[in-house]
């Protein structure tokens, strides 16, 4: 027999734990419906925003940019949003006119509040948003304090800032900049150059002392193919102290399906370690490159490593459902 006391304190906790359960999925359930909630009044006010920033982009008078709803609750992001978007696909006097638009509603001095009461990541996110729009010198300098932050991502973005404010200063700027880029930043940096923020001339960044340079030289070569580099970057395969930049001006030659016989390149191919080798015959067969040359750049061993890639991409190609 259980005594009395014992059923009725195994009955309350069951029902305790019960009601907990039910609460909690109350809760879940209840946070559900007020994240789709958010998401759907966030996507209306999105479109409503973007109509209006087309009217005044549009029009061939001066407009005032008069925005609804911007006092509710994460209206002034979505705002935020929506004029970075837009902000990354035009230039010139469009993007005066997106920061004039930011200006009237406050939205770069919002954005600046967002980043002295944010840290880490959220800090940088907020950054990236404020780096699209055109600022005054005086946000630049408040800005300027958070270079030597501890997130990387917002010491980045502090520099991406700063270059875009003065493009005149860009060069000198990058060259400065003390970590070496990763991929993300020079996909940053060629996206601010795709907008016209910064200069196109690759053959000095490419003979630059600066490690960076050199990086983000080869980077727009890659992205708009100029074939006219091809020189400069063979004697960067072969003479390069810089592997990583080394491998980068072979991959940039590689994008542009350029021939890869010469000897500095063959010999730079067969020092790399086995498994950046076996990388480049990934790449070199998925841009077409022949079996032949193939043999030539890697030998036997590799080759067969390279038969099999080219039989498995064929493959591909052939039972593809998409075909």
């Amino acid at each position: 027999m259980i005594p009395d006391f014992l059923t009725t304190t195994l009955s309350i906790y069951s029902l305790s734990l019960a009601a907990g359960i039910v609460g909690i999925w109350i809760a879940a359930l209840a946070n559900s419906f007020h994240a789709a909630r958010t998401e759907r009044v966030e996507k209306a006010l999105s479109q409503q925003y973007m109509r209006v920033v087309s009217a005044v982009m549009f029009s061939t008078e001066s407009v005032p940019s008069q925005f609804p709803m911007l006092e509710r609750r994460g209206a002034r992001e979505v705002l935020a949003r929506v004029l970075t978007t837009v902000a990354t696909s035009v230039y010139g006097s469009d993007v005066v006119a997106l920061g004039r638009m930011a200006a009237d509603n406050d939205i770069d001095q919002w954005l600046l509040h967002k980043v002295e009461r944010s840290r880490g990541v959220g800090r940088a996110y907020y950054m990236s948003l404020l780096a699209t729009l055109p600022l005054t010198s005086e946000m630049v300098m408040r800005i300027a304090r958070y270079a030597d932050d501890r997130c990387r991502l917002v010491r980045f973005y502090t520099l991406m800032i700063r270059i875009g404010h003065d493009s005149s200063s860009a060069l000198r700027e990058l060259a400065k900049y003390r970590e070496p880029f990763n991929s993300f930043e020079l996909a940053e940096i060629v996206a601010m150059l795709r907008r016209g923020l910064l200069p196109v001339a690759c053959e000095p960044l490419l003979t630059s002392a600066s490690r960076n340079l050199r990086a983000v030289g080869l980077n727009i070569v890659r992205e708009f193919g100029i074939e006219e580099v091809k020189p400069l970057l063979l004697d960067i395969v072969a003479y390069d102290t810089d592997e990583g930049i080394a491998q980068d001006a072979l991959y940039a030659l590689v994008a542009m399906h350029s021939s890869l016989t010469s000897r500095e390149i063959v010999t730079s191919i067969r020092n790399m370690y086995l498994a950046e080798r076996r990388s480049l015959c990934r790449r070199l067969v998925h841009e077409g490159y022949s079996a032949t040359v193939l043999e030539r750049l890697f030998g036997n061993g590799e080759g067969q490593y390279a038969q099999r890639l080219v039989a498995t991409y064929k493959r591909r190609i052939v039972c593809s459902p998409q075909l």
